[in-house]
């Protein structure tokens, strides 16, 4: 198994807009080619995705 964390931030550096921070978990099965992923957004809990989620 393979997990792979990834986050997406909006631009810091823009004086009016909100700031949101997503994190997204990928989890892999190692040699099936499948996948499980889950997101965070700001500080709240962890949801799974659907599987057609990322496509």
């Amino acid at each position: 198994m393979v997990t792979v964390t990834l986050s997406d931030v909006r631009d810091q550096y823009v004086k009016y807009w909100a700031y949101f921070k997503t994190v997204y978990r990928f989890v892999f099965e190692k040699g099936r080619g499948e996948y499980v992923a889950y997101a965070r957004e700001q500080e709240g809990r962890e949801e799974r995705l659907e599987k057609n989620w990322f496509g």
